[in-house]
């Protein structure tokens, strides 16, 4: 799954995900560092635990384009109102990977680096 936003599989019950892939501004201006890295990572990681786990095991979603803090998907998807939770692409996908495994125990690794 892709979209203009984010780059996702939500194939298997084990989702990692990483909030900081691109530049996130603030309302005061200031920038979140990128850990960029972990764009290579998710699906390399990913293939080896469907390796171990068997086809359709890992699901992994991160962010492909900049953020400003006042979209509804500040540091990934993180305190949104109710309001919010519609408009957040973070969170249709969480509900996304949940109904996808809706008879699996979920695991949920929220992945951050340098």
């Amino acid at each position: 799954m892709t979209n203009s936003d984010y780059v996702a599989t939500l194939n298997g019950p084990i989702l990692m995900t990483a909030p900081h892939t691109t530049e996130l501004t603030r309302e005061d201006g200031s920038t979140r560092s990128v850990e960029s890295d972990l764009t290579d990572i998710l699906p390399i990681l990913a293939a080896e635990i469907n390796t171990l786990m068997g086809a359709n095991s890992a699901s992994y979603m991160y962010w492909a384009t900049p953020r400003t803090s006042t979209s509804a998907d500040l540091d990934g998807g993180n305190l949104l109102n109710d309001a919010e939770q519609d408009a957040s692409a973070f969170h249709k996908a969480l509900h996304k990977f949940a109904y996808n495994n809706f008879d699996k125990p979920l695991l949920h690794l929220d992945l951050h680096g340098k």
